[in-house]
């Protein structure tokens, strides 16, 4: 885990089966989030998935939650999804550190 971070974000992918914006979804979020960020991918053509998530989500996949929010659905470009991943508490960057040192 990254110097500064206090928590890492819970990131949910409600995905189908066969769904091709579902796989897209899910690498980009994988790539994106890194190794540190888990990522899990929830099937609502899983046995055992509740019905009401199914009847929920069913037409709306992929959807992407992060911290049990909705952040998108179908598609998510990686702005977004950086942003959505920020996590409150993290030491800013140390280009930014700099910056502000530099400042009279």
């Amino acid at each position: 885990m990254p110097w500064g971070r206090t928590r890492v974000p819970r990131v949910e992918v409600v995905s189908r089966e066969g769904c091709h914006l579902c796989e897209e979804m899910v690498a980009l979020v994988r790539r994106v989030a890194g190794a540190d960020v888990p990522v899990q991918v929830r099937d609502l053509d899983a046995d055992d998935v509740p019905a009401e998530l199914r009847e929920r989500w069913s037409t709306l996949v992929p959807v992407l939650l992060v911290d049990g929010a909705e952040v998108a659905r179908w598609r998510v470009d990686e702005r977004t999804l950086r942003s959505a991943l920020r996590v409150p508490g993290r030491v800013p960057s140390v280009r930014v550190l700099v910056q502000r040192w530099r400042r009279p």
